[in-house]
């Protein structure tokens, strides 16, 4: 096995609603010990989506804390249903 297990919690979302989904880095078996840095991509249904609403939050982030000592570059492609997280790095290694 190949990487730290990466995952989002599913939800059931309904029209018209805001929400937040969970990403889940690490399980038991393979935890996310010694991360400092990620870099993904989530793709989504864009005709289901409200074009420039999808972003990625690191409020209450247990890998740090954003604009302290945590740096995140984001970009969002609305047209083709895809956001790239391309930095998602600590400042501050402890």
């Amino acid at each position: 096995r190949c990487g730290i297990p990466f995952s989002i919690q599913l939800d059931t979302l309904q029209a018209g609603q805001t929400y937040s989904l969970p990403v889940i880095l690490g399980n038991q078996d393979y935890p996310a010990e010694d991360v400092y840095g990620l870099a993904f991509q989530l793709t989504y249904d864009p005709s289901l989506v409200v074009p420039g609403s999808v972003h990625f939050s690191v409020e209450g982030s247990w890998l740090g804390a954003g604009g302290q000592n945590l740096l995140l570059m984001q970009r969002e492609f609305a047209d083709a249903g895809r956001l790239a997280i391309e930095s998602l790095v600590l400042t501050e290694i402890m």
